[in-house]
């Protein structure tokens, strides 16, 4: 079976990843990455023997591509979307899947028209942890779901790098909603929240936002993202799930991921979940991820995230930040 040709839009850290993991993966020929700075996109080019682009439409023209990953910002998702669908190339778009509604409507319309796959990262849902999580609830291990409690903390170099360019909702929250709605099957009828802004004023970003939701099977669900955590914390993420049910409960802890580094620097958890390169090749969930997008490609398979997926957890996010601002109570699905 020949092998799914790739090209990486994007060239920034998260592009990097992907573009290295489409050069290493079996099965998979990366044919080019973009990247409006040209230094950049020649740069991974190089390192990855394939092609420099600047233009998305150039690589598109490529008979031979099959399939793109879209890592530019959220805010520049709709164009190479849109262009890669009505060129008739599968697509795997960085979460979230855009900064508006309109836009996601945009691509999900546009992909159906042309029979276009289009799936939205969300690898959480490729960590054996989160499975297991979803198997025990599945099998009825702990009965029906009460409640559920997500919790997603970042260190405050985060934002500082990302510059205010977005909010903790769109770069952190939307993995839980998205967990959220897989891990119970049902859909977030309300939201309320509050945020706070003491550390980052000056990118016009909140520092925490915590909001409660109601489930449409009658659960409730309490979620928490804050990255002004020191940059002495241990760990890349602290984050932790845990789920009530009638019959037990379920505890998904992500701070300490099995492995302890200690010097005179101090001490540190280092991640083993997302990307870590293993004998020469990045593996993890979003390895596992970009695997299934081939997978869906090569054997014409639905993916497991669809863009609607991308869509409904960009909606709880879009909801949550209207709660924070007026201080009251959004119904769902917004309008």
């Amino acid at each position: 079976m020949k092998e799914v040709n790739l090209a990486v839009i994007g060239a920034g850290f998260m592009g990097s990843v992907y573009a290295q993991i489409c050069a290493e993966l079996t099965g998979t020929n990366l044919i080019g990455i973009v990247d409006v700075d040209r230094k950049l996109s020649e740069k991974w080019a190089k390192k990855l023997e394939t092609q420099a682009f600047t233009d998305v439409h150039d690589i598109l023209r490529i008979p031979e591509l099959d399939g793109v990953i879209v890592s530019t910002p959220e805010d520049y998702h709709t164009d190479p979307v849109i262009s890669s669908a009505n060129a008739k190339k599968h697509i795997l778009v960085e979460k979230p899947i855009a900064a508006t509604i309109e836009d996601a409507d945009s691509m999900i319309e546009t992909a159906k028209r042309n029979d276009v796959k289009l799936m939205v990262v969300f690898n959480s849902r490729f960590d054996s942890k989160y499975v297991v999580a979803k198997d025990a609830i599945e099998d009825g291990k702990i009965g029906e779901v009460i409640s559920v409690k997500t919790k997603r903390n970042v260190s405050i170099d985060r934002p500082y790098r990302l510059e205010g360019r977005t909010t903790p909702l769109f770069y952190l929250g939307v993995h839980d909603f998205d967990l959220m709605r897989w891990l119970l099957e049902t859909e977030v009828v309300r939201v309320y929240a509050e945020a706070t802004r003491k550390r980052l004023n000056e990118y016009q970003v909140d520092d925490t936002i915590i909001a409660t939701l109601k489930f449409k099977n009658g659960a409730i669900g309490l979620f928490e993202t804050c990255w002004v955590l020191p940059k002495s914390m241990p760990s890349g993420f602290n984050s932790d799930l845990e789920i009530i049910g009638t019959k037990g409960v379920v505890r998904v802890d992500s701070f300490y991921q099995g492995v302890t580094l200690g010097n005179n620097d101090g001490w540190f958890y280092p991640a083993t979940s997302t990307f870590n390169e293993i004998h020469g090749r990045i593996v993890g969930n979003l390895e596992l991820q970009v695997a299934h997008f081939v997978d869906c490609i090569k054997f014409d398979r639905n993916p497991l995230i669809s863009g609607e997926d991308g869509k409904k957890a960009l909606e709880i996010a879009l909801a949550i930040m209207r709660s924070k601002e007026t201080g009251q109570i959004v119904d769902m699905p917004i309008g």
